[in-house]
Formats: structure tokens, sequence, C-alpha cells
């Protein structure tokens, strides 16, 4: 008799959890065929768009960093100024690019570097240089997306890189030994645009030569 009570006690507990995991399942109809065609349709045109999105970003990519076409009708900006003498080791240029988001330096007809256009429209350029010489400085304005365009070069400008003093043999100066006034005046010649320092006792006054060396 105990025996059998026992079997019939594991019974009715395996029954219970059958019937509490029969009460979790959850049956579903297999969808229609005409849904399950259209939910399928509906997944591959959104496959789609994404690969087209992808390819377009793509195409862009490769086209914003392709060479832009030359447009001659575009107006040129413009170089308000550059750094025409020194013997430091930059030149500054600057200038306006009205409607262009993008300037291109030019440096004896080789691009050198690019810079962004500012809200203002105007633009700046530092250009590192190694070598004392002359400097042709041209800009070009650059602008449009994915297509990009680009106008003619501008006017020329020049930049003297001078690290050299300027020859003693070049230098004269005249003035008058003798005056009863209050002041009096030095002129002379030197190497065209350099610096020139004119000390007396602690005092010191400078200048720059002209285009002639006067």
């Amino acid at each position: 008799m105990a025996r059998k009570k026992i079997i019939n006690k594991t019974s009715s507990k395996v029954s219970q959890e059958e019937m509490s995991m029969r009460s979790k399942v959850e049956i579903k109809q297999p969808l229609p065929h005409n849904q399950e065609k259209v939910s399928r349709l509906v997944g591959s045109v959104f496959i789609g768009l994404g690969i087209l999105l992808v390819a377009f970003g793509i195409f862009s990519f490769i086209k914003y960093r392709e060479e832009p076409l030359l447009d001659p009708e575009l107006e040129s900006p413009i170089i308000t100024n550059i750094t025409s003498i020194t013997n430091e080791e930059e030149i500054t240029i600057e200038g306006e690019a009205k409607g262009y988001d993008t300037v291109f330096v030019y440096v004896n007809d080789e691009k050198v570097g690019e810079t962004k256009v500012q809200d203002s429209e105007e633009f700046s350029y530092t250009y590192v240089v190694e070598d004392e010489g002359k400097y042709d400085v041209t800009v070009a304005g650059v602008r449009g997306f994915p297509n990009r365009y680009i106008t003619p070069l501008s006017k020329s400008e020049l930049s003297v890189v001078d690290r050299t003093a300027p020859d003693e043999e070049l230098f004269t100066m005249k003035y008058g030994p003798e005056t009863n006034k209050d002041t009096f005046i030095l002129v002379g010649t030197t190497e065209v645009q350099s610096t020139v320092e004119v000390k007396t006792g602690t005092e010191s006054f400078g200048g720059i030569a002209s285009d002639e060396g006067d």
C-alpha cells in the first residue's frame, strides 16, 4: 500500500509541471502567404535604400577628394595683404574670397596648401619657407559639393625672403658736417627694401629703403 501512494504522488507532480509548461507556450498561426510576401518586399526595399545611401556616401567622398573643375567664369579671390619682404621663416597671406568655402594657395605656380574661408568671407594662410629668395604667390577659390569648381588664379603678389646682410660697399650716406639748426638730414643708398637703423648716442632711428634703395 505504501509503494502505491508514492507512485501516485510522483505522477501527480509530473502532470502539474506539464500543465505549467503548456500554459507558457504560445502557439502562433503561420502568416498568410500574401502578408509574408509583403514583409519580404518591404525588407528588401529598406536594404536596397541602405545600399544606395552607402554608395552615394562613398561616391560623394571620392568626388570631393578629386581635383575641382576649372570654371573660367568664376571671379578669383583677392590677396589684400602679404609679407612683402622678411628675413623670417614665414610668409603670411591674407585676402577676400566671397562666395567660396576653400582657398587653394600656390607659390611659384605650385600648390602648397589650402585654407577654409571664414564667415567674414576672408582667409588667411601662413606659408613656411626654408630658403631665401623670391616667392610668387597666387590663390584660387573653390566651392560646390560633391562636384567642386575652382576659379582661375588670382593676380600674383611677390614676397621676398632675404637673410643676407646688405653689402657694405653698396652703402652710402651724406650729411652736412656742420649746421646751426636743431635738426639735420641724412640721405644715402643701400640695398633695396632693406631695414636701415641710425644711432646717435643712446637714441636709435629706423626706416626702410625704397624700391630704388634710397
